[in-house]
């Protein structure tokens, strides 16, 4: 899945994709692009609390 904040553009989207290689080759940019993995929380209650230790 990747997100766009919108913070230049003003456009906020979710995608979701097939592979980590249709990501790259759709917005990797020639390999200038970032990819960031985010870990879900373990339980909805340290989701809401914001503790991921």
């Amino acid at each position: 899945m990747t997100r766009w904040s919108g913070a230049t553009t003003g456009v906020q989207q979710i995608s979701v994709w097939d592979s980590v290689e249709e990501i790259r080759r759709i917005h990797g940019h020639g390999g200038r692009t970032e990819l960031r993995w985010l870990d879900q929380p373990a339980t909805p209650a340290e989701a809401l609390n914001g503790d991921t230790s």
